[in-house]
């Protein structure tokens, strides 16, 4: 089981970004503004598979004119649904094995929520949520307040052992310093070095950060091809790192854009509606690419 079954699942792969731009913004997409939850709400509530969740936003700093963009502030309606969706037990990824205990995960774009974090962090052996800067306060006090204690759960674990927290900005930080950073990146000969997963939940809307976006990817995906070649021996056992993005369709004219891109440097699939929670199937205006590096 694994990358292999998953990818016999999923069919054939996406050979024509405009046709996929074309069938999906055809389709039913109910309006549903920018895609915010609450802007101008500085705490929401939110239950992600039965975990209630406090969470605290900035609406200031979504206003601020800031070089790199402020989307980050707030929370998005795609990322409960989306949190909800890959934490749970029955997801084609955890059914797989594509998705275990044993899985590293990097977020790219976490926001101030840190949604995805508080959920699928639980269940695999690291997790790094990544933004920029400006992020990363806010995101620490929602994961530190919202982390099962050991009072309530004696299964959990304390959230410094499995997460962590990094700056990343797709046009400035070196993803080849990240190894130094993250030692789980760095395995044995016997193990597979570099990522399990990449997730990015809406982080398409800029079509200027597209081509930086794209390159992080690939970059961190290219981390463990380099090990399973630094290290030779036994490496093909070991699967590709897989490239999760789950966004809101908004702009055609952006989407086919990213996916021209992504499709340059990328195998894509389309997780389809019968692999999916309802809040996320065909009519929502959310859909789930995944992605492996040619």
């Amino acid at each position: 089981m694994g990358v292999s079954e998953l990818l016999q699942l999923l069919g054939d792969a996406i050979d024509d970004p405009e046709e996929e731009s074309f069938l999906l913004f055809t389709g039913p997409i109910p309006s549903s503004n920018l895609g915010f939850i609450d802007s101008k709400a500085k705490d929401i509530e939110i239950s992600v598979n039965g975990q209630d969740l406090s969470i605290q936003q900035s609406p200031g700093l979504l206003t601020a004119n800031l070089a790199g963009g402020t989307t980050g502030a707030v929370v998005w309606k795609v990322t409960p649904a989306f949190a909800s969706w890959i934490a749970d037990s029955e997801n084609i990824l955890t059914k797989t094995l594509v998705i275990s205990p044993k899985s590293v995960v990097i977020e790219l774009g976490s926001g101030v929520s840190g949604l995805v974090a508080l959920t699928l962090g639980q269940q695999v052996a690291k997790y790094i949520a990544t933004d920029q800067s400006y992020v990363l306060k806010i995101l620490r006090h929602n994961i530190e307040s919202n982390w099962p204690s050991r009072k309530r759960s004696k299964l959990s674990k304390d959230w410094t052992t499995s997460l962590e927290i990094l700056e990343l900005d797709w046009e400035t930080t070196l993803t080849s310093d990240l190894p130094l950073l993250i030692p789980e990146l760095q395995q044995a000969p016997s193990q597979a070095g570099g990522l399990d997963l990449i997730i990015a939940c809406d982080c398409i809307y800029n079509e200027a950060l597209i081509p930086s976006f794209v390159s992080t990817c690939a970059d961190l995906c290219g981390l463990r091809r380099k090990f399973s070649v630094e290290l030779e021996s036994g490496m093909d056992a070991h699967p590709p790192t897989l490239c999760i993005i789950a966004q809101q369709l908004r702009s055609a004219v952006i989407f086919e854009e990213w996916l021209r891109v992504f499709h340059q440097k990328f195998n894509v699939w389309r997780i389809p509606d019968v692999m999916l929670s309802q809040d996320l199937k065909e009519g929502t205006g959310f859909v789930i690419h995944i992605g492996i590096l040619r």
